[in-house]
């Protein structure tokens, strides 16, 4: 790491590399990101520890874009709800809201119950592991 913190050399090309492959870049286009060629980059993805990095960081992308889609839903829900109660709107519009509503509380459930069955998986799995 330099002085002031920030990494130098090959561990910042390898995190601008990671980062550009995790957000969807090409390897070209991610190595060209990172001033690399793209023979180093090709050698760099067939290092399992440069493999974990790209996952790791597109898990913390993932998990970026998921909470802001959870902050916005609450003010979608609102709309769908107003949409439904609101009874000067064609009919065909407050359908489109109710079964909106539906589906994504359907959906809901559905990944509440598959999460909740893969802790209790997980936990029995753990179970069978232990002497």
């Amino acid at each position: 790491m330099a002085g002031d913190g920030r990494k130098s050399g090959r561990a910042a090309a390898d995190e601008l590399l990671a980062t550009g492959l995790a957000c969807g870049l090409t390897i070209e286009a991610a190595a060209a990101k990172a001033s690399l060629s793209v023979r180093t980059a090709y050698r760099r993805r067939a290092d399992p520890a440069f493999v974990a990095l790209v996952r790791s960081l597109r898990a913390e992308l993932v998990q970026q874009a998921t909470g802001q889609l959870l902050d916005g839903s609450r003010d979608a829900v609102a709309v769908l709800r107003a949409l439904l109660a609101d009874k000067e709107l064609p009919p065909a519009l407050r359908l489109a809201a109710a079964k909106a509503v539906l589906e994504q509380a359907q959906k809901w459930c559905e990944t509440q119950d598959l999460s909740e069955q893969l802790q209790e998986l997980k936990a029995e799995v753990e179970g069978m592991q232990r002497p």
